[in-house]
């Protein structure tokens, strides 16, 4: 159950960082295109920091979950159950 959590919070994440986040990106390009500043003509994607990004969330997810499922494993049966309450 961690694991699935884990990895909807870490796919929505990613969806509205690298997703989203293009999309604005390349508003923002049109609009100082459109307006000439900073003498920008060309809009190349991010292709590094996006492969990056992805890398370090799923990585930091899979670290949490790790953490999280080892902590509750060494916590007793009744502990568990109270946990889940």
């Amino acid at each position: 159950m961690l694991q699935l959590e884990g990895i909807i919070y870490t796919l929505g994440t990613l969806a509205v960082s690298v997703g989203i986040g293009s999309l604005v990106g390349y508003g923002a390009f049109l609009y100082a295109k459109t307006r000439h500043m900073f003498q920008i003509s060309e809009y190349h994607f991010p292709v590094v920091p996006a492969v990056l990004l992805i890398c370090v969330v799923a990585f930091l997810q899979v670290l949490l979950t790790y953490g999280v499922s080892a902590n509750f494993r060494k916590l007793s049966l009744i502990d568990r159950i109270r946990y889940a309450e």
